[in-house]
């Protein structure tokens, strides 16, 4: 069953969207750019998030990751790609670069950004390893933030990754920068398809409707 989620308040989108300017504008301020990567320019919106898994209840083998879509009209590289997560109050901020120079992502495709506990075992459903730049355990609230040759391309404040499954932005409408800044606009999946044992999202693919 895919569950809807309830909106933020205009006062909480206040907030979260100050909280990004104030943390974007802190790791620009004193970071080393990767001076080994050569970035790919991009305008907002180019990339947008689609998907997040979390980590789940009990054993599980499919691992946490950070789905991208290209809503572009053209591949786009990903070396140099820098994602930030933090929590909710602008604290424990996280960052890592994409460094993989050969990393594309098609105009209406997807990328997978994941995470597993056992170091070198990235399942087929990931496309990099973001390895232990972010935390073990991604935020159940946070804020997360993409950037190209330092300029913003999404960002997106979400509340209670879901323990089981994932949170998806609703696949039966157009993935904007705009529209996946809407709360309403996404859902947890706990879908189990069979064979699978545990709810796994649908990563790398098009996002199951909310309902």
């Amino acid at each position: 069953m895919i569950k809807p989620r309830s909106r933020f308040s205009c006062a909480q989108q206040y907030v979260y969207i100050s909280i990004v300017l104030l943390g974007f504008l802190t790791v620009t301020g004193c970071e080393r750019g990767p001076l080994d990567l050569v970035c790919t320019p991009m305008e907002v919106g180019d990339l947008v998030f689609s998907e997040l898994r979390g980590n789940q209840t009990g054993d599980d083998t499919a691992g946490q990751w950070i789905e991208v879509y290209n809503s572009s009209a053209s591949p786009l590289n990903l070396s140099g790609l820098t994602l930030t997560l933090m929590k909710l109050d602008g604290s424990s901020l996280h960052e890592f670069v994409v460094r993989d120079q050969v990393l594309d992502i098609s105009a209406g495709g997807f990328v997978v950004l994941g995470h597993m506990d056992t170091p070198g075992s990235l399942p087929d459903h990931m496309d990099y390893e973001f390895g232990d730049a972010f935390p073990s355990k991604l935020f159940t609230d946070g804020i997360l933030e993409m950037r190209s040759c330092q300029a913003t391309i999404d960002w997106i404040a979400y509340q209670d990754l879901p323990k089981t499954g994932s949170l998806a932005f609703d696949g039966n409408l157009a993935l904007t920068f705009e529209a996946n800044d809407q709360q309403e606009n996404w859902c947890v999946d706990d879908t189990i398809v069979l064979p699978a044992e545990a709810a796994l999202g649908t990563p790398g693919e098009t996002n199951r409707p909310c309902e």
